[in-house]
């Protein structure tokens, strides 16, 4: 299973929630909360990957410094190497990087275009998907087996 079978249940790049760099990162925290999710991407204006804002990068901070956010702006906060994965990667490829990485998010590029964010939870969900066909297949190839004579 690769990468662009996980995106065809994702949104489009059209509808990944982001910011700017000088985006506050209390504006970041508000479209986070309103949408129910851990991360958003930064963007430059003209649509390119500048980093990932998730509540680690905003929890770290409120524990060094608690009451920093207010004057913070979203790069000052951002994992400015979030790592990336692309449309052929494997899922195995990517599990492997999220977990050596301690990623929960990571961000789709395909010929240096942002297509989607994909969190561990989808890549646990479609890892469990394949091992339940490859588990049907194999249940049924055994079930086939033919009778010794």
């Amino acid at each position: 299973m690769r990468v662009k079978d996980i995106l065809k249940n994702k949104r489009r790049a059209d509808e990944i929630l982001s910011v700017g760099p000088q985006a506050s990162a209390m504006e970041a925290i508000k479209i986070m909360v309103e949408h129910d999710t851990g991360s958003t991407v930064v963007l430059d204006e003209h649509g390119k990957l500048l980093g990932m804002l998730t509540f680690r990068e905003i929890l770290h901070r409120i524990h060094k410094d608690p009451g920093s956010l207010t004057n913070t702006k979203a790069a000052d906060l951002m994992d400015k190497d979030p790592g990336v994965a692309t449309p052929k990667d494997t899922v195995d490829q990517i599990r492997n990087l999220m977990t050596s990485r301690h990623l929960r998010y990571l961000p789709v590029m395909d010929e240096g275009r942002l297509q989607a964010v994909i969190s561990f939870y989808d890549v646990a969900r479609a890892s469990a998907k394949s091992a339940d066909f490859e588990n049907r297949m194999l249940r049924q190839y055994i079930s086939d087996w033919p009778a010794e004579e």
